[in-house]
């Protein structure tokens, strides 16, 4: 089983889980861990630590951050660059990890789930009214 673990700079990350609950159910195997705004590096990594107790129990932990080279992502790289069971995704979006929980894709797959859910609304709705319209 696959663990996810989602780690953001405030409460990105704790709303992208309380969301995720809504549309799934399905978060017992989803973490989440936020860097306050009064909190460093090194803080952040003692709460991954604390963390790594239960996630332990997965054969593969999947840890989408916010942001590439924000305190979330270099923690989370220095923590676990060295584990080859940790994988780390930067540029979280929901799609992307409703992906990560409901198909077993690989990560190539998952990334690639996030950069199509990013689309300019108005040309996506007028081309679907062009189809209709022909």
């Amino acid at each position: 089983m696959t663990g996810i673990l989602l780690v953001s700079h405030g409460d990105f990350s704790k709303g992208i889980l309380n969301t995720l609950n809504m549309k799934t159910g399905n978060t017992k195997q989803v973490f989440a861990l936020s860097l306050e705004y009064d909190e460093d590096f090194q803080q952040l990594i003692k709460k991954l630590q604390k963390l790594e107790k239960e996630l332990e129990k997965f054969n593969r932990v999947l840890v989408f951050v916010d942001l590439i080279g924000g305190t979330p992502c270099n923690s989370a790289f220095f923590e676990y660059v060295n584990n080859p069971k940790y994988n780390i995704i930067s540029g979280m979006n929901l799609p992307m990890i409703i992906d990560a929980i409901v198909e077993d894709k690989d990560i190539d797959q998952i990334i690639e789930t996030g950069k199509e859910s990013i689309v300019n609304v108005k040309e996506y709705a007028a081309n679907i009214k062009d189809e209709f319209d022909e």
